[in-house]
């Protein structure tokens, strides 16, 4: 048992109230210590999934885009075989006028 000053006015406080006090503050921070550690383990989380799903993503536009420019190339083709078709038919004396020929 720890020694008290009886007479003595500044050490009136209650030797087991200050340490329940201790043991709920212990408690509160340990508490508060493992709320910003699920914070802080959340928010990196939170940002590997987005750096993830940006890199997804640019990777498919990436995909995209070089589809886009094959369907481009595609498309210059086939403009081109249809400008030859008309200027052989213009040849022959065919007009192509809103679809249809004359």
């Amino acid at each position: 048992m720890p020694l008290i000053d009886i007479d003595n006015k500044k050490n009136k406080k209650n030797i087991f109230n200050k340490k329940n006090k201790k043991s709920f503050f212990d408690w509160w921070k340990f508490f508060a210590l493992f709320v910003l550690v699920f914070i802080s383990f959340f928010m990196v989380y939170q940002i590997v999934r987005l750096v993830n799903y940006y890199i997804s993503l640019k990777n498919e536009y990436e995909s995209l885009a070089s589809k886009k420019t094959t369907l481009e190339k595609k498309i210059e083709e086939r403009e081109q075989i249809i400008d030859s078709l008309e200027e052989q038919l213009k040849k022959k004396g065919v007009l192509i006028k809103d679809g249809g020929f004359y």
